[in-house]
């Protein structure tokens, strides 16, 4: 490939990274490709994968030397993906559509939450429940938010939730309300994500009366918070 580069007089142009993605803009991955000349013109050698060693010299560059504050509450911090707990909260829980007469009754009442962690991926929302007062580490166990509308794999089905376009440390309140303000019609993937001891109806008016939400009524969710966010165990 050739191309044509106008630098500044005292810059050289030492390298390019491409992104390629699928159709979709769902799935890519990044390349380095080294610049030679060749009869006067700019060509860009054969793609490698970004380093470890790549992304020290960017940050390291004048041009990106801005920091950005990450709140407590932030666990991870990636491009386009971001970890943070939610402590303890009460909450207004929805059930307008919910088939079940028992929760529907619920709709619109206010009750204890567990502690939370929430997980966005691009587009993707997870959530699941933490137990204990600790700051999580990466071999932390996470637990099943016990909340309808949520798969086997706990990424939240969104349906028509309003969330920012945004995914930074800023917005992090605007995606669990978000959360909390669509309504819940259903459980999905036909696991209970709560303690057996409960219906779901059971669940809440016990958390309201114990004006808590028992870390006892929590079920694993069969993973750490490193596999969660992509880092291992």
């Amino acid at each position: 490939m050739n191309i044509d580069l106008q630098t500044a007089p005292d810059l050289l142009a030492r390298f390019a990274l491409i992104v390629y993605t699928d159709d979709a803009q769902e799935r890519g991955v990044v390349m380095r490709h080294e610049l030679t000349e060749c009869h006067g013109r700019t060509q860009l050698s054969p793609g490698v994968p970004v380093t470890r060693s790549t992304i020290e010299t960017l940050m390291n560059l004048n041009a990106i030397q801005s920091l950005t504050f990450i709140p407590p509450h932030v666990i991870a911090l990636g491009i386009g993906a971001i970890a943070w707990v939610q402590e303890r909260s009460e909450q207004t829980l929805l059930f307008e559509r919910v088939s079940d007469r028992a929760v529907a009754e619920l709709d619109g009442q206010r009750f204890p939450q567990p502690r939370l962690l929430f997980i966005v991926k691009g587009q993707v929302l997870f959530v699941y429940a933490l137990k204990g007062t600790a700051r999580p580490e990466a071999d932390t166990p996470l637990y099943a938010a016990p909340y309808y509308n949520v798969f086997g794999n706990h990424q939240v089905c969104t349906g028509n939730m309003v969330r920012p376009a945004q995914v930074t440390p800023a917005e992090t309140a605007a995606h669990s309300e978000g959360f909390f303000r669509s309504n819940f019609t259903h459980l999905n993937g036909g696991r209970k994500r709560w303690t057996g001891q409960f219906t779901y109806r059971e669940l809440w008016d016990a958390a309201r009366a114990a004006e808590a939400f028992s870390d006892a009524w929590l079920v694993p969710a069969g993973l750490t918070l490193g596999q969660a966010i992509g880092g291992g165990a």
